[in-house]
């Protein structure tokens, strides 16, 4: 039996973009059964291209990538959207330090968690933004 937040994430397309294969494979793995389809991305370049050809309503989104950052990823895909659409985007960071949820929500992130991700608290965070995007 599905909770209630699985049933609102069950119709979501979610990107991930995230560097570290085991991260990589453990959001895929378990994304894969509660929400309706997962991308994949390494870098934040790849993420945009993959933004721009798919349709992607959340993208959990790694903060320090290679080639360009999550951050940066951000900023670029928010100039592209304007006021038409807009993707949820929660970062994803190891970092600890104080104004690092500041920088994640400036850079235009609806949300942010540290690493390691609790899956409770990820799939939380999943519903609620969701929610707050009209998503669900």
């Amino acid at each position: 039996m599905m909770c209630a937040s699985e049933q609102c994430l069950d119709t979501l397309n979610v990107l991930i973009a995230e560097d570290y294969p085991d991260s990589r494979d453990f959001l895929q793995m378990l994304l894969e059964d509660t929400v309706k389809s997962v991308g994949v991305a390494t870098n934040g370049r790849q993420a945009l291209e993959q933004l721009t050809t798919g349709d992607y309503d959340l993208v959990l989104m790694d903060c320090c990538m290679p080639e360009m950052s999550g951050y940066e990823a951000t900023r670029i895909l928010r100039q592209r959207e304007g006021q038409q659409k807009h993707t949820a985007i929660i970062g994803l960071t190891a970092n600890t330090a104080r104004g690092d949820r500041e920088k994640c929500l400036a850079a235009g992130m609806d949300e942010y968690l540290t690493k390691p991700v609790l899956i409770s608290d990820l799939l939380e965070a999943m519903t609620e933004v969701a929610k707050a995007s009209e998503l669900c």
